[in-house]
């Protein structure tokens, strides 16, 4: 099926001390919606890995209109967008137990040869992507290249450790996200409302050390993370708020 829907419930560890979810849990909600509709499609990790192809997960973009609270059910609706350039888009919807919108998110992937390490073409996947023209874009402008800030000043360092890895044996994009938002403005993360986009640039595996950059204006926070062994960028993260 071309849309995916399942319910979950906010846990304990999907809040603050605020009862209200963390920004980071949210992309815990949709990295699992898109491994189990990915594998419906047969688009899946599993199944693309037998042409020697993989998905590498590049920009995320998300939109918290409410923050739900702990034990609230949620709804949570993903379908894919087809193509934009050489990145697979796929879109998000989350609605709380009264069915009012609670977030909105866009996702950008890339689908990879996995021995060259190169991008590819979206006529190279065996099982073409569903468009879904019909249904309206969650975030029109969302899963962008974020702008390089010259401002960005150190701010800490992060080792990246055993906990943070996945079965690629990268760390996953949801520990990125929760770096991130440690290092972001405390009047953002109470913010009702905030916008979350990142650029995931470089993948790393444990043992890494990362030197974290920030930048603070008006209704920002700025979040960067380089290798202090070659100074490359490992991702780009901004919250709107």
């Amino acid at each position: 099926m071309d849309i995916y829907t399942e319910q979950t419930a906010v846990t304990l560890g999907d809040v603050d001390e605020s009862n209200r979810v963390k920004p980071s849990a949210f992309f815990g909600y949709f990295q699992h919606a898109t491994t189990l509709h990915g594998d419906e499609l047969g688009i899946g990790a599993k199944t693309i890995a037998r042409a020697g192809q993989g998905w590498v997960l590049s920009r995320f973009s998300v939109q918290i209109e409410k923050r739900p609270a702990l034990s609230d059910v949620l709804t949570l609706s993903t379908w894919p967008r087809g193509f934009k350039r050489l990145f697979a888009i796929r879109d998000y919807l989350i609605k709380d137990d009264e069915g009012g919108i609670a977030v909105k998110a866009r996702s950008g992937w890339l689908v990879i040869d996995t021995a060259k390490r190169r991008p590819l073409r979206e006529e190279s996947l065996h099982t073409p992507l569903p468009r879904n023209d019909d249904i309206p874009d969650t975030i029109p402008d969302g899963a962008e290249a974020l702008p390089d800030r010259e401002e960005m000043m150190p701010a800490g360092t992060v080792i990246s450790a055993y906990s943070d890895t996945d079965f690629n044996g990268h760390v996953n994009n949801v520990r990125y996200v929760e770096w991130a938002q440690n290092y972001v403005s405390a009047a953002a993360l109470a913010a009702e409302k905030l916008r979350v986009d990142i650029n995931f640039v470089n993948e790393i595996p444990a043992g890494i050390e990362a030197d974290i950059f920030t930048y603070t204006a008006e209704g920002l926070s700025a979040v960067e993370a380089r290798r202090k062994d070659c100074g490359q960028r490992i991702f780009r993260a901004e919250f709107h708020f």
